[in-house]
């Protein structure tokens, strides 16, 4: 009975991002994109905090949009269209690990951006990025949802272009996050905080899901 309960809390947390990328995986089609080109005319700047904000929620949830076009995929990888424009490549894979009564679950993704455009408030985003930004977030579950606990890491830079500015993000973000009960079962609340784009910056995020397999 136990071990049923446990099965079903960790189902709870399955998500769109794990039937996308394993799906994806079994694909293979053409690709292709722009590179990005500065505006000659201005000097490199710097992104508002919202600013900061809308790009790494934008390239973060890249890799849970169930609507994503996949234009190739490889055995570790995929190349998708952005939403507005452009590419980005997803490299890696989900985690999954159960040791005698520790279940640890998540993901360890580099996203690479190219032309990657954004459309908001009649404003057009465009990002880029090589090698990318790596995106590692795991949760740690003790027994039958005795003890659960999350952290991650989100680090790297991408370049950026938004109307007649330019310039470079260098994001630095740890995750933490821990278990709070719930009306529909225990839930981790997870927090972002650290160095986004030259600004401190704390926010709350979405844990990872569990694979349903």
């Amino acid at each position: 009975m136990i071990e049923r309960e446990r099965e079903a809390m960790v189902g709870r947390w399955t998500g769109a991002r794990w039937g996308l990328l394993i799906a994806a995986f079994a694909l293979a089609a053409g690709c292709g994109g722009d590179d990005m080109t500065e505006p000659n005319d201005t000097e490199p700047s710097t992104l508002r905090v919202d600013e900061a904000q809308w790009l790494f929620s934008s390239i973060r949830g890249l890799q849970a949009d169930a609507h994503i076009q996949i234009l190739h995929a490889s055995e570790d990888s995929i190349v998708a269209a952005c939403p507005a424009g452009g590419q980005v490549r997803i490299t890696g894979a989900p985690i999954t690990e159960e040791v005698a009564d520790t279940l640890r679950f998540g993901y360890d993704y580099t996203v690479a951006p190219s032309g990657c455009q954004f459309v908001g408030e009649g404003e057009t985003l465009t990002v880029d990025g090589d090698p990318g930004v790596r995106d590692r977030s795991i949760i740690t579950m003790v027994g039958l949802a005795e003890e659960i606990s999350l952290e991650g890491t989100v680090a790297g830079s991408l370049e950026w272009r938004l109307g007649d500015r330019f310039g470079s993000c260098q994001i630095d973000m740890v995750a933490s996050g821990d278990f709070q009960t719930s009306p529909t079962g225990p839930v981790v609340v997870a927090t972002m905080s650290g160095k986004l784009c030259g600004h401190d910056a704390e926010f709350e995020v979405e844990p990872p899901s569990a694979p349903s397999g």
